[in-house]
């Protein structure tokens, strides 16, 4: 006989199975007397039924009973529910070890003999309902934290230490555009000049613990930026720490950052490079000249009597002469590395990394002869100018002068220009013409 089951909390559920009725019923008054809610089984199939329609978290079974003993029910019900959030206590009256030794195979987490020593039977009911709430709790904390994991919105990674990914969550494959993640080696999904930079991050990651923030390109197009924030975890299948990361794109961030750095480096007339890069540009080729010592020249220029341009047909038309210039001026340089820089006004500079000063002397003129050839068209017309230009190269060993630093070799080349000016302008001068 069954009692009807009512609305009550699972953890006051316990199920008892026994096919001796007094038995049964003596059970079920001392546990109800106890505080906690009972309902019954008289065999073990029956015992199986209850068991898998309510999940009580404890289940009294006795040990011999009809058509389904309590070792089989056991096992049943432990098959069903292994995470142990249902424990099963088993009665017998006897002490045969292989009867016990039988029923925790069979899954049972502990056992009490007949005659019922009732203060031991209460402490180990609430002690099997402690584990099995505990067990449930955790359960419960992990099912959240799985719904957290998988539908955040941010894309999460777990690593092993050679970098390859264990497990993700689905935001990870949409930030990847593929499904095809679980298992990849994570490097291969970033851009291939970055994957030695990121293997290099990852061995300094498992020797310290943790990462700085890092950004890297994906392998897609068009690219996408990513950012890193990763750390090392205790690993639950593995002997090996695993690795956190929380994977953000930061395309939109990086792409804004790089708009505003090309915006304070460009000149907004010409479009080419301006004062700022010019600076930044030389020191690093100074410097690597200066380690190498290859030959880095500078060619410093500007238009002859660009203020009667202005004077005679205005400022818009002189600002059309100086994109007409800017334009020029890179159809002359047959490197990629070879670089124009309005300074101001109408003053330009070239730098031309490992170049001697003869090559840098034919650029120059180069760009002398295109601008003679080749008027400014201008809503006044065409408009014929002239530019005037200094060459300066590092180092040099045919002249006295000693050149020590940057601004050393930008003063020649200003120098060099001041002479050709003074000479009769539209033509080229060498910082060591006199040398």
């Amino acid at each position: 006989m069954t009692h009807a089951l009512h609305a009550l909390r699972r953890e006051h559920r316990i199920l008892i199975a026994d096919d001796d009725p007094i038995f049964l019923k003596l059970l079920q008054s001392f546990l109800q007397k106890e505080g906690l809610e009972t309902f019954t089984a008289e065999n073990g199939k029956t015992a199986v039924e209850l068991a898998l329609i309510h999940q009580p978290p404890l289940i009294l079974l006795d040990a011999y009973m009809p058509e389904v003993d309590g070792i089989e029910a056991c096992r049943q019900i432990k098959q069903a529910f292994p995470d142990a959030t249902v424990q099963v206590l088993l009665i017998t009256a006897s002490q045969d070890q292989e009867l016990i030794e039988q029923a925790f195979e069979a899954g049972a987490s502990d056992y009490i003999t007949k005659p019922i020593n009732w203060r031991l039977l209460k402490h180990r009911v609430n002690y099997e309902l402690n584990m099995a709430n505990h067990f449930q709790a955790l359960l419960n904390s992990e099912h959240r934290f799985r719904v957290l994991f998988e539908e955040a919105p941010i894309a999460f990674a777990v690593l092993d230490q050679t970098g390859h990914i264990t497990s993700h969550n689905p935001a990870l494959n949409d930030l990847f555009h593929t499904s095809m993640i679980k298992g990849a080696d994570f490097a291969q999904f970033l851009q291939q000049e970055v994957r030695e930079q990121w293997y290099q991050d990852l061995k300094k990651l498992v020797a310290e613990g943790e990462m700085a923030q890092q950004i890297y390109p994906l392998d897609t197009q068009p690219v996408t930026y990513i950012q890193l924030n990763a750390r090392l975890i205790p690993a639950i299948e593995q002997n090996q720490p695993e690795i956190l990361c929380i994977v953000e794109d930061v395309t939109t961030q990086v792409l804004q950052t790089q708009q505003l750095h090309q915006l304070a480096i460009t000149d907004p007339l010409t479009q080419l490079l301006n004062r700022r890069a010019f600076d930044q540009s030389a020191q690093q080729y100074f410097y690597l000249s200066q380690k190498t010592k290859l030959p880095f020249s500078i060619i410093m220029l500007d238009i002859d009597h660009f203020k009667k341009i202005n004077d005679t047909y205005g400022h818009p038309v002189g600002d059309e002469v100086l994109v007409h210039l800017a334009q020029l001026i890179p159809k002359q340089l047959h490197r990629e590395f070879d670089q124009v820089y309005r300074l101001g006004g109408e003053e330009f500079a070239i730098l031309l990394p490992e170049t001697p000063h003869e090559g840098a002397l034919a650029v120059a003129e180069r760009v002398r002869a295109a601008v003679e050839k080749h008027p400014a068209p201008t809503q006044a017309g065409e408009i014929p100018f002239t530019i005037s230009a200094g060459v300066a190269t590092y180092p040099y060993q045919a002249q006295e002068t000693t050149i020590q630093s940057l601004n050393d070799l930008i003063n020649l080349a200003d120098q060099a220009l001041y002479r050709a000016k003074q000479s009769g302008r539209n033509r080229v001068a060498s910082a060591f013409e006199q040398a």
